[in-house]
């Protein structure tokens, strides 16, 4: 057997493997949520629960239910009826936007919960969006139409390719770009109506959304750091899913084996 002779090595075959490195996720609520954040949000949903402050006890619940899906939030008799009571005061004061708003957060929340929408009611939350249509209000527009489809993934919105361009421009607009806050807010609601739709998210997208929401944790805002972090994680989301139990997020798949890239030696190299 003959010998290794160096002499007969082709430079050309060498590789040299880059060291060994973990694809990064754009965002995930166990990596990117601390215990710290976890206790103060806690602490502010007991303290909406125990003023009956309800209509924020429910959008505390509920982004607290998408960040993670086995929150336990002690949704007892007492706050069922609660609840309740509050979709009545928005059906009987014609509050259509709250009460399609508070309706999910219910839903997702409880979704054996009886939330009292009937034909009429939905009649009126399609002529509140109708009228938001007409006067451009694109913001709230979407918004209520991401409430109206997880509530019913099956009920006609009329949004055609126009209102999604209306939608669009919205996330294009300079002053929305440096507005990280808004923009989260109509690229989520934007996403869950068409997870195939064109969100505009770059690089410059992703780290302003990001340094907004650590300005909330900084300055103690535990509202606004919820709702952005649950908008963060409904973007980073693989696919969206619209079930009876209201919102399910498919999130990308942990890199747990390292990835190894191999590059290629140069073609010519003086030794």
């Amino acid at each position: 057997m003959p010998g290794f002779n160096p002499e007969n090595i082709n430079i050309h075959d060498l590789t040299v493997e880059e060291p060994e490195k973990r694809s990064e996720l754009l965002f995930d609520s166990e990596r990117d949520i601390t215990k710290e954040d976890w206790e103060s949000m806690n602490k502010t949903l007991e303290y909406c629960r125990q003023e009956k402050d309800l209509h924020n006890f429910c959008q505390y619940a509920m982004g607290m239910k998408i960040l993670n899906p086995g929150t336990d939030i002690k949704f007892d008799e007492a706050t069922a009826q609660g609840v309740q009571e509050l979709l009545k005061i928005y059906i009987n004061s014609s509050n259509w936007y709250g009460l399609s708003k508070s309706a999910m957060n219910v839903k997702i929340i409880n979704p054996e919960l009886d939330l009292g929408l009937d034909e009429t009611t939905w009649e009126n939350m399609k002529l509140r969006l109708a009228d938001k249509r007409s006067n451009n209000d694109w913001f709230y527009y979407s918004d209520q139409a991401m409430s109206m489809r997880i509530l019913d993934p099956e009920v006609d919105l009329g949004i055609d390719a126009s209102v999604e361009r209306e939608m669009q421009e919205i996330l294009k607009d300079a002053k929305n770009r440096k507005n990280w806050r808004d923009f989260a807010w109509e690229a989520s609601a934007m996403k869950v109506l068409d997870q195939n739709v064109d969100l505009n998210l770059d690089e410059v997208a992703w780290r302003g959304m990001k340094e907004n929401l650590e300005s909330y944790r900084i300055g103690g805002n535990w509202h606004d750091f919820l709702s952005q972090a649950m908008k963060i994680k409904i973007l980073a989301a693989k696919e969206v899913k619209i079930t009876d139990k209201g919102l399910e997020l498919i999130m990308p798949e942990k890199k747990g084996i390292l990835q190894t890239e191999t590059l290629s030696m140069p073609e010519t190299r003086d030794f």
